[in-house]
C-alpha cells in the first residue's frame, strides 16, 4: 500500500466505460443461461406465518424456490471459529428471518425482466419480532435471534493479558 497512498494512480479502464464500451458479466450473452433473482425481507427479525408463491410459478419461464423446496442447510463458518452450528445463517429461511436482507425465495428465468415479475407476485406474511440493533444491547440477550440456543454471543474469548491501563492516556 505504500506505494499507492498518497499516489496519483492512472486508471487504464476508465476511458472505455465513459464512452460506453466497456463489458460487464450481465450484459455478456451466454446460450441457455438463466438469471437468479432473489426475494429478500424487507423486515429485520420476522417469524415467516406464510408465503404464497403461486401466482409466481404460473409465470412461463420462471421457476420460483423456497425453502421447503430445496434441501440447501446452512452457510457454515469457518470451523476454527467454534461458532455453534445452530447459528449457521441459512441460505434461504425458512421460518424466521433474523435480519433485512434475508434470502426468502430464490427465482430462476429465462430473462431479468421475467425474474423482477415473478418477485412482485411472491407474498410473504411477517409477524415481526422485537429488534436489537446496537452490539451492546444484543449482547444482554433480551431479544434473541437463535432463542434455541439461548444467546446472541456466538463466540467468547478473553484477552490473553489484561492491561488496566492500556487506554490510561485516552481518559
Amino acid at each position: 500500500m505504500a506505494n499507492v497512498i498518497g499516489q496519483r494512480v492512472r486508471r487504464k479502464e476508465d476511458p472505455r466505460f465513459l464512452r460506453g464500451e466497456g463489458r460487464y458479466v450481465d450484459n455478456m450473452p451466454f446460450d441457455d443461461a438463466l438469471h437468479l433473482t432473489l426475494v429478500r425481507s424487507p423486515v429485520a427479525h420476522a417469524r415467516i406465518t406464510g408465503m404464497d408463491v403461486s401466482e409466481a410459478r404460473a409465470l412461463p419461464g420462471v421457476q420460483v424456490f423456497t425453502a421447503d423446496d430445496v434441501e440447501l442447510g446452512s452457510n457454515p463458518l469457518p470451523p476454527f471459529l467454534g461458532v455453534d452450528e445452530r447459528m449457521h445463517r441459512p441460505f434461504v429461511a425458512k421460518d424466521t428471518v433474523r435480519f433485512a436482507g434475508d434470502i426468502v425465495a430464490c427465482i430462476l428465468s429465462d430473462t431479468r425482466a421475467q425474474g423482477a415479475d415473478a418477485a412482485g407476485l411472491i407474498y410473504v406474511d411477517y409477524e415481526e419480532l422485537p429488534v436489537v440493533t446496537n452490539v451492546r444491547e444484543a449482547v444482554k440477550d433480551e431479544v434473541l435471534l437463535f432463542p434455541d440456543v439461548g444467546t446472541n454471543t456466538c463466540a467468547k474469548r478473553p484477552p490473553e493479558a489484561s492491561d488496566d491501563e492500556l487506554f490510561a492516556a485516552v481518559r
